[in-house]
């Protein structure tokens, strides 16, 4: 009897990184070849394919993205198989939800968003907002699409207060790296994101800047300030 009972829980780790694998696995191919009209999930479709029938598969594939996106938010809310195993392929998972925040398809962008919520939930409702934090400043330092990059701000700037003082030396200092990084990017969504978030992150983070961090804060000063620079002459261009 205690084989059987020690087994299950083993058993139910198996499949719950079974079934995490098949809808990264999904995930990635959708991401790999972004859904249109003539693409599917798996690849692109046989030219004979009437146009009702490449919409049909389209459809069809697009659902299937959809279920795996359910399927890793599922899973990722099991406290059981995450503190068990499987945490590279829950890290994976989580990334590729925000890699989704800028698929071609609205439908699944807002499913991945909603997704990435509940998981941020959880782990507030769990005590285990830290892991939000970390998830959030991971995203933040990759050169990921701008939707991406201004959703890990904006959620990060509502978790952030749960952040640890031992830790927040830390998290300064990958956070003023991600900022600098997000400032030399050409796009005007992603710095309307750092002006509006920036404040909110980084008054919890900016006392405990460590002295041996100062470079990097002048380095995010005068990044910043050669950004306004440039936003000012584009606002008031000479005139003649």
């Amino acid at each position: 009897m205690s084989s059987t009972t020690s087994s299950t829980p083993r058993s139910s780790s198996t499949s719950s990184s079974s079934k995490l694998h098949k809808a990264i696995t999904v995930l990635e191919h959708s991401l790999t070849h972004q859904l249109s009209s003539t693409t599917t999930s798996s690849g692109p479709l046989p030219s004979t394919l009437t146009p009702s029938k490449r919409k049909s598969h389209a459809a069809a594939a697009l659902e299937k993205d959809r279920q795996a996106c359910r399927e890793i938010g599922h899973l990722l809310a099991s406290w059981d198989h995450v503190s068990e195993g499987g945490k590279e392929g829950a890290r994976d998972a989580l990334a590729l939800l925000f890699l989704c925040l800028d698929h071609r398809d609205a439908s699944l962008r807002l499913l991945a968003d909603q997704t990435i919520d509940s998981i941020l939930r959880r782990n507030q409702l769990k005590f285990q907002a830290l892991k939000s934090i970390v998830a959030l400043m991971i995203e933040l330092s990759k050169k990921s699409p701008a939707r991406t990059i201004c959703a890990a701000l904006a959620k990060l700037a509502t978790v952030i207060h749960h952040q640890r003082s031992h830790r927040a030396p830390l998290y300064a200092l990958h956070f003023m790296n991600s900022v600098c990084m997000a400032l030399k990017r050409p796009e005007e969504a992603v710095q309307s994101a750092v002006e509006k978030n920036f404040p909110l992150i980084f008054q919890h983070l900016g006392p405990f800047v460590a002295p041996a961090h100062v470079e990097k804060a002048e380095e995010l000063y005068q990044i910043a300030l050669a950004r306004y620079r440039v936003s000012q002459k584009s606002a008031y261009p000479p005139t003649l």
